[in-house]
C-alpha cells in the first residue's frame, strides 16, 4: 500500500540528456512510506535502473518529509554514466621550444633591460634537439542513461598536424628535429629547415644570426650585429660595421664597409663587390669584383680579383694570385704579401728556440753523466742511482729531437709551397705601393705597368716581369728592398735541421 500511496502524490521526471531520474512527492505524505522500496518500485514502473544513489536519495526524501514542508520535496533518485568523448590527438612543443616560439614582447616586463642585437625572432634548434611530443588520441568511452540505453561518446581523432623535413617521431612519442635548422611551426604543419632566409635586413627587428646551417639574407646587416652561419652565407645589400662568421663561404652581393669595426671571418671562399675598412680572415679564395680599400685582408689561398684594384691597408694572399691594380694615385700606400704565412713564421720562431735548448740541455747531461761514470772498477751506489737519473733525463730529451726534426721538415715543406706564390697584377703597380715576398718588402719609388708579375726565382730571389722588360728582372732593380721584420730564413731551419741530424747518433750511441 506504500507503493500505492507513494506513487499517486510523487511523479518521476527524466532529464533531456537522459542521465537524471528526480522524483517529486507532494507535500504531507507520510514519511514513513517514502522507503527505498517504494522508490524502487516507482523506478521499475517507469523503467529506471536503480543506480548507487536510489537509497540515500529515498531517505532524504523521507527526512523532508518527516520535518512537515509544506513544499513539494524533489531529489534525484537515479543517475546515468555520462559519455566520455574522446579527445583528439595534439602536438605539443617542449617548454624551451615553446618559450622561444613565444612573444618576447610578452615575456619581457622590463624592455629597458633586453639586449636588443641578442634577441632573436627566430627559433633555431640542433640535432638530435626534442622539439615537442605527439599526444596520441585519448579513447572514447559509451555511457548509459538511466534507463540502460547506450549513450554513444565521440571517438577522439588523430593529430591533423603534419611532420616535414627534418623532423621525426619516434616511437616514444618524441619529436625530434633530424637536422639543425630553423624550426618552423604553422597551424598544421612542422619542419625544420635547413637554411635560414631572412627576408630582410639583420637588424632590431631580428636580432643577432647564430645558425649552423646555410643563410640567406635578402636585405643587408646593420652596424654592430653579428651573423654567425654553419655552412654558407649569403647577403643581398650592403654589410655595415657588423661581425660576420662563417664556416664555409661567403658571398656579399653588395659589399661591405666596415669603417675600421666591420669584421668577417671565414672558412672557405669570399666573393663580395668590394670591402672597404674591414678586417677578414679568409680560409680559402677571395674574389672581389672591384676594390678592397683600407682593409687588413688575410687569405689562405689566392686573391683572385682580376678586376678589383687594391688601395690602402693590408692584404695577405698565402699562394698569390691576381688583381687588376695595386694602390692608387698621389702615391696611396698598399701592402700586399704573397708567400707569407705568420702563422708558420711563429712555428718556425719557436723551433729556432727549442732545437738549440734541446741539444744544449742534452750535451749537459751527457757531460755530467761522463763525469760520474768510473773509467774502471765498480761505481759507488750514490753514483750508480745519479747516473740511472741522468740517463733516464738524457732518453727524454733525445726523444724530442724527432719530433722537431719532423716539425721542422714539414715547416720546410711549407714554405716550398709558399716559395711557388706569384701575383699578377693586370694593370700597374702604383708608386709607393709594397709587396713582400720571400720574407722582404719591396717599396716601388715609380709605376710599373704592362701587367706585371712578382714571384721568386730557383735561388728565391725576387724578379719582377712585364710586358715593358726585357725578360725577367730583380724586383731590387724597381723597388727598394728591406728584410720584413719576423720573416724566417727556410735555410736557417734547414742548419737546424742538420744539427739534429749530428745529434741523433750521438743519441743512439748512448
Amino acid at each position: 500500500m506504500s507503493l500505492d500511496a507513494l506513487d499517486t502524490k510523487s511523479s518521476l521526471t527524466i532529464s533531456s540528456d537522459g542521465l537524471r531520474a528526480t522524483l517529486r512527492v507532494e507535500p504531507g505524505v507520510d514519511a514513513a512510506i517514502c522507503t527505498h522500496e517504494a522508490v524502487a518500485g516507482i523506478l521499475r514502473a517507469q523503467e529506471v535502473r536503480l543506480s548507487a544513489i536510489t537509497e540515500q536519495a529515498a531517505e532524504r526524501l523521507a527526512e523532508k518529509l518527516a520535518a512537515g514542508t509544506t513544499e513539494p520535496v524533489e531529489e534525484v533518485v537515479a543517475e546515468g554514466t555520462p559519455p566520455r568523448h574522446g579527445e583528439d590527438g595534439r602536438f605539443e612543443l617542449t617548454v624551451e621550444v615553446a618559450e622561444a616560439e613565444g612573444d618576447e614582447s610578452e615575456a619581457t616586463a622590463d624592455e629597458d633591460a633586453v639586449d636588443h642585437y641578442t634577441r632573436s625572432a627566430f627559433t633555431i634548434v640542433r640535432a638530435g634537439e626534442q622539439i615537442g611530443i605527439l599526444h596520441p588520441p585519448i579513447e572514447a568511452i559509451d555511457g548509459v542513461d538511466v534507463r540502460g540505453e547506450v549513450l554513444p561518446a565521440r571517438p577522439g581523432r588523430s593529430c591533423s598536424m603534419k611532420f616535414g623535413d627534418g623532423v621525426e617521431v619516434r616511437e616514444d612519442h618524441a619529436v625530434i628535429a633530424t637536422h639543425a635548422g630553423r624550426l618552423n611551426v604553422v597551424e598544421n604543419g612542422v619542419r625544420v629547415q635547413p637554411t635560414l632566409v631572412i627576408e630582410g635586413s639583420v637588424d632590431f627587428s631580428t636580432g643577432n644570426i647564430d645558425f649552423e646551417g646555410e643563410v640567406l639574407v635578402e636585405g643587408g646587416v646593420c652596424d654592430r650585429f653579428e651573423v654567425v652561419a654553419g655552412t654558407q652565407l649569403s647577403v643581398q645589400l650592403l654589410v655595415e660595421a657588423a661581425s660576420i662568421r662563417c664556416g664555409g663561404s661567403i658571398q656579399l652581393a653588395r659589399g661591405m664597409t666596415g669603417r675600421g669595426k666591420g669584421t668577417l671571418a671565414c672558412g672557405g671562399s669570399v666573393r663580395a663587390t668590394y670591402l672597404d675598412d674591414v678586417t677578414a680572415t679568409i680560409g680559402a679564395d677571395l674574389i672581389v669584383a672591384r676594390e678592397i680599400t683600407n682593409s687588413r685582408v688575410r687569405v689562405g689561398r689566392r686573391v683572385l680579383s682580376p678586376t678589383c684594384t687594391v688601395i690602402g691597408g693590408e692584404l695577405i694572399a698565402r699562394y698569390g694570385g691576381e688583381i687588376r691594380t695595386l694602390g692608387g694615385e698621389a702615391g696611396a700606400s698598399a701592402v700586399l704579401g704573397i708567400g707569407e704565412d705568420p702563422d708558420l713564421d711563429a712555428l718556425a720562431s719557436l723551433l729556432q728556440d727549442a732545437v738549440p735548448n734541446t741539444i744544449k740541455q742534452l750535451r749537459k747531461l751527457r757531460e755530467e753523466l761522463t763525469t760520474i761514470s768510473p773509467t774502471s772498477g765498480k761505481p759507488l751506489p750514490a753514483h750508480a742511482e745519479q747516473a740511472a737519473d741522468l740517463r733516464r733525463r738524457i732518453s727524454e730529451w733525445e726523444a724530442k729531437l724527432p719530433r722537431l726534426l719532423e716539425t721542422i721538415n714539414r715547416v720546410l715543406d711549407s714554405y716550398h709551397l709558399l716559395s711557388k706564390a706569384k701575383l699578377v697584377v693586370q694593370r700597374s703597380i702604383c708608386a709607393g705601393a709594397t709587396v713582400r715576398i720571400g720574407g722582404l718588402t719591396a717599396t716601388f719609388s715609380d709605376e710599373v705597368g704592362g701587367a706585371p708579375s712578382i714571384g721568386l726565382d730557383a735561388s728565391r730571389t725576387p724578379v719582377l716581369r712585364s710586358a715593358t722588360l726585357d725578360g725577367p728582372v730583380p724586383l731590387a732593380n724597381h723597388a727598394k728592398i728591406q728584410r720584413r721584420e719576423g720573416a724566417v730564413d727556410p735555410t736557417d731551419l734547414e742548419r737546424l735541421a742538420e744539427k739534429i741530424r749530428r745529434e741523433r747518433p750521438q743519441a743512439a750511441a748512448a
